[in-house]
């Protein structure tokens, strides 16, 4: 695959230029968890990053973090639903989001960010569906 072939000399790109800006110009980038699910996680320190495995900078919510975790794994393992046997219809969106086939790229990413998903229905002028488009399509063509 293209992405594939891709990711380790994007990889390698980031890790010479990480480094390069540190030395000319002292840039430090740093990253860590924001929010899980509908739960944000407030900013109490870069010290607590490295310590947790959510990358969380509030070493206070790690309890909370674990225990959405652990719920969601439970209701996954011991739900309702038991994904061996219950067809996609039974799981599919009833009214998914859509776009026009003659829409701009920009405007399809700007509907993924709006409703906070990763794909979208491509239609014609008749509202017959012609495609899918998700959010690596436009990664790969660079859109985002």
């Amino acid at each position: 695959r293209s992405s594939a072939r891709m990711t380790a000399p994007m990889v390698a790109a980031g890790a010479v230029a990480k480094k390069w800006l540190f030395a000319q110009y002292g840039t430090v980038f740093r990253g860590c968890m924001t929010q899980l699910g509908e739960m944000p996680v407030a900013f109490e320190g870069w010290e607590h990053v490295p310590h947790n495995p959510f990358f969380a900078p509030n070493a206070s919510q790690i309890p909370q973090l674990e225990a959405f975790m652990d719920d969601l794994r439970r209701a996954l393992g011991n739900g309702p639903i038991d994904f061996n046997s219950t067809p996609v219809s039974a799981l599919m969106a009833k009214h998914p989001k859509t776009v026009p086939a003659g829409h701009l790229a920009v405007e399809a990413a700007h509907l993924l960010e709006q409703h906070r998903i990763n794909g979208l229905l491509v239609l014609d002028a008749d509202g017959r569906c012609v495609g899918a488009l998700n959010i690596h399509d436009l990664l790969r063509a660079r859109v985002v």
